[in-house]
């Protein structure tokens, strides 16, 4: 087999053996679970910075990032928050356009979730010695 190099079957069982440690670890779900907390929390973050604050700002501290299994839900129990993010009529037949300010969050954001993936995986490999 030209081309492939100096290949010693110990350096193979040693590297398989770390890639089992880590996945017997979970390495997998750690860089999901770690990923989409910082990814929330960014989102959070961004979602209040955007959020108009009234005469009384319960609208920007009622924002709450809870985790369910892989997934991450971003929530404002204020019964006016829809009507800020996506606009409303007014009494006088007119209407208030929407802020946005969750929608944009998520969309700056977006971009960046690939990269914060990649960091943590590579954090992880790198733990494990398979890096």
């Amino acid at each position: 087999m030209s081309g492939m190099g100096d290949f010693e079957f110990e350096d193979f069982k040693r590297f398989s053996k770390q890639w089992q440690k880590a996945i017997d670890a979970g390495i997998a779900q750690e860089v999901i679970d770690l990923s989409l907390k910082q990814a929330g929390q960014v989102i959070l973050a961004g979602v209040k910075e955007r959020t108009p604050v009234g005469e009384t700002g319960f609208l920007r501290g009622d924002w709450r990032l809870t985790k369910s299994g892989n997934s991450i839900e971003i929530s404002n129990n204020m019964h006016y928050a829809p009507f800020v993010e996506y606009g409303h009529r007014l009494r006088n037949g007119g209407f208030l356009p929407g802020v946005f300010m969750l929608r944009d969050a998520i969309n700056d954001f977006h971009d960046k979730f690939e990269y914060l993936v990649e960091r943590n995986l590579k954090k992880k490999l790198k733990e494990y010695g398979l890096l």
